[in-house]
This record gives structure tokens, C-alpha cells and sequence, in this order.
């Protein structure tokens, strides 16, 4: 049976171990391609400029996420933070969508959902 996201590359940017393996299991879940994780903003912009359908991004990684949002936004892809201190959010990612806290992995999954449906 196909998944949500059958086929669709969606890349994980998370330096939380356990996160990245839940996503993952979700990605899995619905058919996803996961690509990554990445942990590392040097690791995480290589993979950024792959064929992507979304990104999840984490907010807190070391270095932040924001060169990497940065190139996938001049690529038009489609991202959002897996989690963030609204208070921290830098004016210019304000409007990026991204779930509420707590976050709920279920909305991470339906956040890709919608990102890889936009042609």
C-alpha cells in the first residue's frame, strides 16, 4: 500500500538522535524517502542541495539552521523547523511554518505531507 509520501525525498536536519530515528520511522511509515539525518550544518548543506520534495529542520542545531533554510529557500523547496523558541526566531523565518509545541511527530509527518504536494 502506498504511503502519504510515496516516493518523496524528504530531507531530516537533527542532531537529536532519538528524533531523527522517530522521524525516520514515521518517514518510513508512509513510504518517505528519508534523507539524511544530518546533525551538522556543513553535513546538512551538502544534502540541502539534493533533489528534495521537503526539509525538516531542526531548529536548535549547533551553528543553526538558517544557512541551510537559506539554500533551500533559493531552491524554492518547500521547509519547516521541527522545533523553535518563538521568541529566538530570527525576523526573516517568522512566516516558516512549523508545528506548535509539544512537538508532535504526527505533524511533522503531515507538515512533509503538504510541502511535497506542492508542485
Amino acid at each position: 500500500m502506498a504511503g502519504r509520501l510515496s516516493g518523496k525525498r524528504v530531507l531530516v536536519i537533527e542532531e537529536e538522535y532519538y528524533i531523527a530515528a522517530d522521524l525516520q520511522r514515521l518517514l518510513d511509515a508512509e513510504a518517505g524517502l528519508f534523507i539524511g539525518p544530518s546533525g551538522q550544518l556543513e553535513d546538512g548543506l551538502v544534502l540541502a542541495a539534493e533533489q528534495l520534495d521537503a526539509a525538516l529542520l531542526a531548529f536548535n542545531l549547533r551553528g543553526a539552521p538558517f544557512a541551510i533554510a537559506e539554500r533551500l529557500r533559493a531552491a524554492k523547496m518547500p521547509y519547516t523547523f521541527t522545533n523553535y523558541d518563538s521568541w529566538a526566531t530570527p525576523e526573516g523565518y517568522r512566516a516558516v511554518s512549523r508545528p506548535t509545541e509539544p512537538l508532535v511527530m504526527a505533524g511533522l509527518i503531515d507538515a512533509a505531507e503538504r510541502m511535497a504536494a506542492v508542485e
